[in-house]
């Protein structure tokens, strides 16, 4: 398997096929997420022109591309908790990038963002408990579990587990 190289940076209206093709349609891409699927051409591009003025508004909001051909195939977030505590906003890869690798590259870029252009100095990382490849990053990262909470699903009104990792940026 060839080694894809990813770049991190803001939306363009111009990606709206990509990222609905890629995410934005994709159910299992949802499932851990606190949005739901978009339904078709036109509900993807109103979107995206949503997705634009947040990432505007929001510095370390980003889409995920691909190097080589800059095809929008996610979106990441980092933002400021408090002076020195930065967390992640979501990360949410194509399924079909997943098992590659790229979700531990997306929360590096992350956590140094978050060290270099906030100056945080702990940056806290959280997931659904039966995220089970979400919880595995988080531990191979060197995150420890700092708390469990139960929370609701307002998708399906079912309740699940909140796991809130912490680790220092040193």
């Amino acid at each position: 398997m060839n080694e894809l190289s990813i770049i991190l940076r803001k939306a363009r209206f111009s990606d709206w096929p990509y990222i609905y093709k890629n995410v934005w349609s994709r159910p299992e891409c949802a499932r851990y997420m606190f949005w739901n699927v978009t339904d078709g051409a036109e509900a993807a591009q109103i979107r995206m022109e949503r997705t634009i003025e947040y990432q505007k508004a929001n510095p370390g909001a980003f889409f995920i591309c691909r190097s080589d051909n800059d095809e929008a195939i996610g979106f990441a977030g980092v933002k400021m908790l408090s002076e020195t505590m930065a967390e992640e906003s979501g990360i949410c890869l194509s399924s079909d990038y997943w098992h590659r690798g790229l979700g531990k590259e997306v929360l590096r870029r992350l956590m140094s963002y978050a060290r270099d252009v906030f100056c945080s100095e702990v940056f806290i990382y959280h997931t659904r408990e039966d995220n089970i490849p979400s919880v595995s990053l988080a531990e191979s990262m060197g995150f420890t579990l700092e708390r469990r909470e139960p929370r609701v699903s307002e998708k399906d009104r079912q309740t699940y587990y909140y796991l809130v990792f912490r680790r220092s940026l040193d």
